[in-house]
C-alpha cells in the first residue's frame, strides 16, 4: 500500500512553516573579517533569527577564505 504523501512529485512548505523560517538558526559574523582571512569558530558562529546562511553550512565554510570584508553583526549570506 502506498501513502498519498510519497506519490507527490513535488513538496511543498505550509504557510506556517514559512513564517517561522526566521526563528531558526543562521550564521552570522562575531569579528570583524579582513578580506582573505579564513573563517573560524572565532569570528563566525550560529544564532537566531534565521536571516543568513542555515547552520548546515557551517562545518563547511571553516577554513574557507572569506572572498570580501565582512563586519561584525551582519548575517553570512551566500557569497561563494
Amino acid at each position: 500500500m502506498t501513502c498519498a504523501l510519497f506519490d507527490k512529485k513535488n513538496f511543498f512548505r505550509n504557510i506556517s512553516e514559512i513564517r517561522s523560517r526566521i526563528h531558526r538558526r543562521s550564521i552570522f559574523i562575531s569579528k570583524d573579517i579582513i578580506k582573505g582571512e579564513k573563517f573560524s569558530i572565532h569570528n563566525i558562529k550560529r544564532v537566531r533569527p534565521g536571516h543568513g546562511l542555515g547552520p548546515k553550512y557551517y562545518e563547511k565554510i571553516l577554513n574557507k577564505k572569506c572572498p570580501m570584508n565582512l563586519f561584525k553583526g551582519e548575517p553570512l549570506k551566500k557569497i561563494f
